[in-house]
């Protein structure tokens, strides 16, 4: 089951999620817009920043975890093209399976289709699933990922980024920019 879009997805499972376009202390401000200008995202709209806490169990949390999640949409309308940037810190040390096994959990009915591979010390995923109207349940599309995460600081902290683009799978990033980029951010500090 794919690891790296856990973030997104408990922010919309959990509904605990508090969202806020200050990006001051928030996973935005990690990310330069003129660097994702030169990969084909130029930010069109404001950045809104998520964040969740949740206790251990909940959603079947393996620790207690602090999310915060950054949204940048680089349409002009919708939200097919864009990118997230997810930083979840753990209260206590968690490995590599108790992340996977969480994440199939949570993926479970998931029909992404994907490929993992490893880039030093960091998973990465390229894919893409169906995109489904939420009322008729009828296709809208093929919406095409690729993200790279890496654990932290003795396991107590994930850093995760996600692109996404409607159709046209050649507007990704390759894994190694994208992994530069992870490089990059997970560096800092929120």
């Amino acid at each position: 089951m794919p690891m790296t879009r856990t973030g997104a997805l408990l922010l919309i499972l959990c509904g605990h999620a508090a969202l806020a376009a200050d990006i001051d202390g928030s996973p935005c401000r990690l990310v330069d817009p003129a660097e994702l200008a030169t990969m084909g995202f130029r930010i069109n709209r404001v950045p809104a920043t998520s964040v969740m806490d949740l206790h251990k169990g909940d959603v079947d949390a393996p620790v207690d975890t602090h999310s915060e999640v950054c949204t940048l949409l680089a349409g002009y309308s919708g939200d097919r093209l864009g990118l997230q940037v997810t930083v979840d810190t753990f209260a206590e040390k968690v490995s590599e399976a108790q992340l996977r096994a969480w994440t199939e959990v949570i993926m479970r009915g998931d029909q992404a289709r994907f490929t993992e591979s490893h880039i030093g010390n960091a998973t990465c995923e390229v894919g893409e699933f169906e995109l489904m109207h939420e009322t008729s349940n009828e296709l809208e599309g093929i919406q095409h990922f690729v993200s790279c995460e890496m654990l932290q600081i003795g396991g107590v902290r994930r850093v995760n980024i996600y692109f996404q683009v409607p159709e046209d799978k050649a507007l990704l990033p390759t894994t190694e920019r994208v992994k530069a980029l992870l490089d990059k951010i997970a560096g800092q500090q929120i």
